[in-house]
């Protein structure tokens, strides 16, 4: 009789022969996660996330790239988009620039990552003015953002109040109250460095990159409201996959 359940991993290893050493590059120094070479993967089979971690323990690679600390947070989440963005500014190692992003709470949309020649409040007022109109018009109803000067400038708040967005302070010395927004610079410092444009990464961001907050679909679908069955169509060749493609 057949035994039960699935294969043993090591009768599966063998599909994974050719691959083994692209596999073994993009994890140990590209960094990218098991969900992240899964996504690469489908341009040739099909695969989950967890049979990467099982094999790259299998070959002894470690399978994260950090060791995550247990701790308990206070999590919160707007109940509709527009709702709350998060606002602050992040320096880029890879290429020496100022960014100003700019992220919805509810669908951990970014609707902005645009270089900065400073940190003024002038130039903090012209994105967002920018942005708003990018979008349709489309406002937050609360714009939340650390102590910098330029977010506690009389510019800003004229700003806010002709456009009838409350500001909104994070505590001091406590980043995490905009934790979504300084994950995503944490994820855009290990990733956008792989496209050849960084500003590439901020669509596949949005629009191809699964969010295990937001189960499994991508920021798209929640802020722009596009149907789960047309996200959840499996993509031939993603963004990532054409990116990392190039290192070999």
């Amino acid at each position: 009789d057949r035994p039960a359940g699935r294969p043993q991993l090591p009768h599966r290893t063998c599909l994974f022969a050719e691959l083994r050493p692209q596999i073994i590059f993009w994890r140990r120094w590209l960094g990218l996660s098991c969900r992240q070479i899964t996504a690469v993967l489908r341009q040739w089979v099909q695969v989950s996330h967890v049979t990467i971690r099982r094999l790259l323990r299998l070959w002894g690679v470690p399978g994260r790239v950090y060791k995550r600390t247990k701790k308990r947070w206070q999590r919160f989440e707007r109940a509709q988009p527009d709702d709350l963005w998060q606002l602050d500014h992040s320096w880029s190692d890879f290429d020496g620039q100022w960014r100003l992003s700019i992220l919805d709470d509810h669908s951990r949309f970014v609707v902005c990552c645009q270089v900065v020649p400073d940190l003024s409040a002038a130039t903090v007022c012209r994105l967002l003015t920018q942005t708003i109109a990018q979008l349709g018009g489309r406002r937050p109803r609360q714009l939340l953002s650390d102590h910098g000067s330029a977010f506690q400038s009389a510019a800003y708040r004229q700003l806010l109040a002709r456009l009838g967005i409350q500001p909104v302070y994070a505590r001091v010395r406590h980043p995490q109250t905009v934790g979504k927004l300084e994950r995503f610079h944490r994820t855009f410092q290990e990733n956008a460095w792989l496209f050849e444009h960084p500003e590439q990464y901020l669509q596949y961001y949005n629009e191809e990159r699964r969010h295990t907050a937001l189960g499994g679909l991508p920021p798209t679908a929640r802020y722009w409201g596009r149907s789960a069955e047309t996200i959840k169509n499996p993509v031939v060749l993603t963004s990532l996959a054409k990116a990392v493609t190039r290192f070999g």
